[in-house]
């Protein structure tokens, strides 16, 4: 890409919302695929994804949807690592995905972001971020207990990790026994799970 600045990328990412070579491009260039990129290059670019995942919409309009969409994605595979995973691993996905949940008033985004962050590198973030999750009142403590059921069981069939599923598995007992999962069906969930 010729002008491969932050806000060249984001025209680009204005400009053709909802299409494959989205993701891919800017996937490419947070993982620093074919050459390494400022810090800073890479973080203002994540801000600028997480400013568009954000910005309010109303239920009819798609192409937003759409874009939110693209984004968590994007930045949830900029920050994967392991095999099959070319570049290297953005080390500012978990934070820039935790902005897209404290900020988005759509709670379909917000439920989007808690079912990928458990397979991001920072377990121990992510979990944080689901345990504050859980215990809000709406639909997203639903998400969040989900997104820990399927770490603790199957790892999120992102990772074979014993240890990693049993720090999962441990927060939900935690909140269990705790009692502070208030929203009905997350409790419901819960509650099936420690039984």
């Amino acid at each position: 890409m010729l002008d491969s600045s932050a806000a060249a990328i984001m025209r680009q990412v204005n400009g053709q919302a909802g299409t494959q070579r989205v993701p891919e491009l800017v996937r490419d260039v947070l993982r620093q695929r074919g050459r390494e990129q400022p810090s800073s290059k890479l973080d203002e670019l994540a801000d600028s994804l997480v400013a568009l995942a954000i910005r309010p919409r109303n239920e009819s309009d798609r192409e937003r949807g759409v874009a939110a969409t693209d984004v968590i994605t994007t930045l949830y595979s900029s920050g994967q690592s392991g095999s099959g995973q070319t570049g290297s691993a953005y080390s500012g996905a978990m934070s820039r995905l935790h902005a897209i949940y404290r900020g988005s008033e759509d709670i379909a985004v917000r439920m989007t972001v808690l079912s990928f962050i458990a397979c991001l590198p920072d377990h121990a973030g992510a979990l944080r971020i689901l345990k504050d999750a859980a215990v809000v009142s709406d639909f997203s403590a639903t998400a969040a207990i989900s997104a820990l059921e399927l770490d603790a069981t199957t790892g999120g069939d992102c990772r074979n990790d014993a240890a990693l599923r049993a720090a999962s598995e441990n927060l939900m007992r935690e909140l269990f026994s705790q009692r502070v999962v208030t929203q009905s069906q997350a409790r419901a969930y819960l509650e099936a799970y420690a039984s």
